[in-house]
């Protein structure tokens, strides 16, 4: 009897774990659809459309169904919490933001941000973006999760980001070990600093999407490494050089301050610059001691993905201004074999020869057309995913 209880024991411990696997705690609400977002990422087990993943949980997103797709993120009207039916201010105001650097994605942002990230609403908003991930389950230097937050929470942390009380704990340093051999450093933040820097993930989205350019794929809504093959196979079919380079310690080396005056430049709230500046300084934990970064944006931060997309953008207009030199020509000279070809085709046509003509004719399609040795036409192609 004792030896038929614990495999009953020990079935029910493999289907706990198997469902804290998929993630199927009791986040998933009545909000839930039959489908995900999209497909598996990373070492998750769920697939493309099941039911493991909520796909029109967050407030803050839709999904069109049929077609299964990446969710379209969209500014949503939100109840607020007195239940008057009004949207939230918050919410207004960075629906705002986004039309208004849509319309003038190259002009300042003058507007007051800091107190955008300061409401509760979207605050919670935040949270419903990040509680579904396992890895913001994970506790930093303390050991507080996602777990037992509550709208009295969100009016706590409201607060205290209002009167400058809130302040990013060190994150807890890991090292992890890399496909090509060695270890690259992993800053584990805490989950409940997670909320804020996804609140203002969302500000810094609206601001750079606009202005991002369409061969940078890393990090950004609606693009990733698919993507960035697409835009190869589209764009360098015809390439005969290929450069691949990949930043060396690109997270790590970031300055600061090169950081923070390209932020400066574009946007004039000081108040928010300065909470940016404070997620940079906020260090980590190694070894219990708490060191604290003079470079670098640390890898495992919500925020850091487009502290460096920022930082990197530079690089993209640099590269593209090397193309606008480079590219000569308008369109490359025809091959002398693919020429001959042609010439015999209108031979055989002049003959009446159509059997022969329809062989040729078939021939031309798999030769190649045009010579891009020629030297009178060059181009120039450049896509970047994430700092490769």
């Amino acid at each position: 009897m004792a030896k038929w209880i614990g495999r009953v024991v020990d079935l029910a411990c493999s289907i706990l774990n198997r469902i804290k696997k998929m993630n199927l705690q009791s986040k998933e609400g009545k909000l839930t659809t039959e489908t995900t977002t999209g497909w598996p990422k990373d070492s998750n087990i769920y697939g493309h459309g099941s039911v493991v993943v909520p796909a029109n949980y967050s407030l803050y997103r839709t999904v069109n169904a049929v077609t299964r797709g990446r969710a379209e993120v969209k500014l949503l009207s939100i109840r607020n919490y007195s239940g008057t039916g009004c949207t939230s201010n918050s919410v207004k105001k960075l629906d705002s933001l986004t039309q208004r650097c849509k319309e003038q994605p190259h002009e300042p942002v003058d507007r007051p941000l800091y107190s955008i990230i300061c409401d509760p609403t979207l605050l919670e908003l935040a949270y419903n973006n990040i509680k579904s991930k396992p890895g913001n389950m994970t506790p930093g230097i303390t050991p507080e999760t996602l777990d037992g937050v509550s709208h009295t929470y969100f009016l706590e942390l409201s607060d205290s980001i209002k009167n400058q009380t809130f302040h990013f704990k060190p994150g807890r340093r890991i090292k992890i070990p890399k496909p090509s051999g060695g270890t690259r450093p992993l800053t584990i933040g805490s989950p409940r600093d997670k909320i804020v820097q996804e609140s203002m993930r969302l500000v810094l989205n609206a601001i750079y999407e606009p202005i991002f350019l369409e061969n940078s794929h890393g990090f950004r809504p609606g693009k990733g490494c698919h993507t960035a093959l697409k835009y190869l196979y589209t764009k360098f079919s015809s390439s005969t050089w290929m450069i691949e380079g990949d930043i060396s310690k690109c997270f790590d080396t970031i300055d600061h301050n090169k950081l923070m005056n390209l932020i400066e430049k574009k946007i004039l709230d000081r108040q928010f610059t300065r909470f940016i500046r404070q997620t940079l300084n906020a260090g980590y934990m190694e070894f219990k001691t708490i060191k604290h970064n003079i470079a670098g944006t640390p890898q495992g931060s919500i925020i850091s993905p487009i502290l460096a997309n920022i930082f990197l953008h530079e690089l993209d207009l640099f590269i593209t201004s090397l193309k606008a030199n480079f590219d000569k020509g308008i369109r490359a000279q025809n091959t002398p074999s693919y020429n001959k070809l042609r010439w015999r085709i209108r031979s055989e046509k002049r003959r009446g020869n159509m059997e022969e003509m329809e062989k040729l004719y078939k021939l031309s399609q798999t030769s190649p057309v045009m010579d891009y040795h020629d030297p009178s036409y060059k181009r120039l192609n450049y896509v970047r995913y994430a700092d490769d």
